[in-house]
């Protein structure tokens, strides 16, 4: 019966980070203007990470979060994290991308935001090694990272 309920708790984890990084990836589509294929090869790779992640779910479940499927998911997490953040880069750089309703300001802060998922992904990787529920607590660094990240930016933009 725990392993069981360690499988619900990886399926949690998994639906909450997934909806995280679709939330994130429909904010920052949103204030595009349009793409060019560079974006949509950093685009499509990101979100063929996230797949991969969901697969590594789908292993966990099959054969229980173990050590490889635990860091398989934070692996693939970090990667479409940091792919986001490099889309995101390549859309700012120079404006190229960016739609009118975006100031610099407010897309240079949107850059520093980006970084709180691929960082608690890292963060949790070694976890996945001491075991589930480590791993498991390991991700709660998140809304930590994020709210020291908002403060981080609110200050950049008061000073």
């Amino acid at each position: 019966m725990g392993e069981q309920r360690g499988v619900y708790v990886v399926i949690f984890v998994g639906i909450i980070l997934t909806i995280v990084y679709w939330v994130q990836n429909n904010s920052l589509f949103g204030n595009l203007e349009r793409t060019d294929a560079r974006h949509a090869v950093i685009s499509i790779l990101q979100i063929f990470t996230l797949l991969l992640y969901l697969r590594a779910v789908r292993w966990g479940i099959d054969i229980g979060p173990t050590t490889l499927t635990l860091s398989l998911q934070s692996i693939f997490l970090a990667l479409a994290g940091f792919l986001a953040g490099i889309g995101w880069a390549y859309a700012r750089n120079n404006r190229r991308l960016l739609s009118e309703a975006i100031t610099d300001d407010e897309a240079k802060q949107q850059q520093i935001g980006i970084l709180a998922e691929p960082i608690s992904a890292v963060i949790s990787l070694p976890f996945a090694w001491v075991g589930p529920w480590a791993w498991e607590v390991s991700w709660f660094v998140y809304p930590l990272l994020a709210a020291i990240l908002k403060r981080q930016r609110a200050r950049k933009i008061l000073n």
